[in-house]
């Protein structure tokens, strides 16, 4: 299942020039996990030589707070350092830090007590992997003095921070193989010294250290999803004629299959179906871009035992439409798809062969209304035996042959020196059309002009009746500017689906 961590605050500001565009400039996320999505914990070092029990290698991963001590235990001097790691991979790689905080929450519900002596911390980055459930003082990742933060002593005991890291953020961004989160270590050696923070573990959720950070959004981006196991989240539903004798599957789930069927066929004599269903976490994809490229690789699944591609098999890829479950999808409670923007691919040329498919306008689709975007459904053309899909799901051993979506995406740019009226101002209807656009205006029209997302100009039609043909262009979404006898404009978005 898919890690989501970020939640979208706040939108910024907005490239305009000229038009208002649909892309923002800057976006705020915070990160915040839990105990079940969160990475920190704390280490602990004892002097061996005195009496106190071995600290080093025990582990702190599940604790509810972070202990960050210079201090002496039976009189044996010992250290902690806490160690946190936040999830940046939805961030587009590339990206402008303009702002990064961190906000750390002193612990009111542990027996330490609060902050106390003169507690100056260092904030540096970690740079090499470290697991949550296995780390200790002895095994603790190495870090990196570049960029560090200084951190002043607490003015209370009960201090909350929240701590510029803005660098050391970039960095993580600039090199994320080198990248595994932020290790906390007093600036001076000795005792005593020590601060008392809340962990992703605490019961407290608004205690549980967060991540703020606004970055540019960039220009342009691509990338590669081809998620594991964990990660992924595809799935096939199969159905079975009643009337028979074969057992029933339609209430069964199948969403941890090393396959996925898409099959029209007879089991025992009664006529079955099986579609798949895949989603891949498109959030990273910044709000308002223009899909230039998106590609689903599919793969033959050579570890099947049943067999290869066969029949008649052209099949359909829909957009979903509503929420699904992987661990609980079956025939009988299976999403609803849109129609809109199908791709019919031909049936296969071989038994074994594999897929590349343009997607771009259901990816599309998908970014602009990421609430009706759920992924794709896969299914047959024809609903009759004999024909077959086997295809390599998500929890498929070989990595290779995991579902693929390859996605680029441009920001659309509004160039024209027009603003946006209501649509009480100019309308325009039907919208969405099939290509012929009624306008309605309290201006004389004398000429209109269709522009592309990108400023591009597209069409010119002069001297136009209150009806106009945009149908020689692709199906998508357009600009239409209305020029007036008086010098003025008019500019209103339209949607074409042909």
């Amino acid at each position: 299942m898919f890690k989501r961590f970020l939640v979208p605050i706040l939108l910024l500001s907005f490239g305009v020039t000229g038009i208002s565009s649909e892309a923002p400039k800057t976006k705020t996320v915070k990160i915040q996990p839990d105990a079940n999505t969160g990475k920190d914990a704390f280490v602990w070092y004892v002097d061996p030589s005195g009496s106190y029990p071995d600290k080093s290698t025990n582990n702190y991963g599940d604790h509810s707070s972070l202990f960050l001590f210079e201090w002496t235990f039976q009189g044996s001097k010992g250290s902690e350092r806490v160690l946190i790691d936040f999830d940046l991979g939805e961030i587009p790689a590339g990206v402008i830090i303009t702002e990064a905080s961190l906000q750390l929450k002193h612990n009111p519900n542990t027996s330490e007590g609060g902050h106390s002596g003169d507690n100056a911390f260092t904030i540096s980055r970690i740079t090499s992997s470290w697991d949550e459930d296995l780390v200790n003082w002895q095994n603790q990742p190495e870090f990196t003095s570049e960029n560090q933060s200084f951190i002043p002593k607490a003015s209370s005991s009960t201090q909350d921070y929240d701590l510029d890291v803005l660098q050391l953020v970039q960095d993580m961004i600039d090199d994320p193989e080198n990248s595994h989160g932020f290790i906390l270590e007093m600036q001076t050696n000795q005792p005593y010294r020590s601060l008392v923070l809340a962990s992703s573990n605490h019961p407290n959720a608004e205690l549980r250290p967060s991540l703020t950070l606004t970055y540019e959004l960039p220009e342009s981006g691509c990338l590669s999803l081809q998620p594991d196991s964990l990660e992924g989240k595809d799935a096939f539903v199969w159905y079975v004629d009643p009337s028979g004798s074969y057992p029933d599957k339609s209430s069964k789930n199948f969403g941890n299959h090393p396959s996925l069927f898409v099959y029209e066929w007879t089991f025992e004599g009664s006529q079955g179906s099986e579609k798949a269903f895949i989603d891949f976490d498109l959030s990273s994809i910044p709000e308002g871009a223009a899909i230039s490229k998106a590609t689903l690789s599919l793969f033959y699944d050579s570890t099947s035992n049943e067999g290869g591609h066969s029949g008649d098999n052209s099949f359909i890829v829909s957009k979903i439409s509503t929420a699904w479950n992987e661990d609980s999808v079956t025939w009988q409670n299976q999403p609803n798809i849109s129609k809109e923007h199908q791709v019919f691919v031909p049936k296969t040329d071989s038994s074994n062969q594999n897929f590349n498919l343009d997607v771009v306008q259901l990816v599309q689709d998908m970014v602009d209304n990421p609430a009706d975007g759920h992924g794709f459904q896969i299914e047959m053309q024809t609903n009759a035996p004999y024909r077959s899909l086997v295809i390599a799901s998500s929890n498929n051993i070989i990595p290779e042959l995991r579902p693929k979506l390859e996605v680029c995406y441009e920001f659309r740019k509004i160039t024209s020196t027009s603003d946006f009226v209501s649509e009480e101002e100019l309308v325009l209807y039907p919208n969405p059309s099939h290509g012929i656009i009624n306008t309605e205006s309290d201006h004389e029209t004398s000429q209109i002009e269709v522009l592309s997302l990108y400023g591009e100009k597209l069409l010119t039609i002069e001297k136009p009746d209150s009806q106009i043909d945009i149908s020689i262009l692709p199906s998508g979404t357009y600009m239409l500017v209305l020029r007036n006898q008086d010098g003025s404009t008019k500019t209103q978005k339209v949607v074409l689906r042909k």
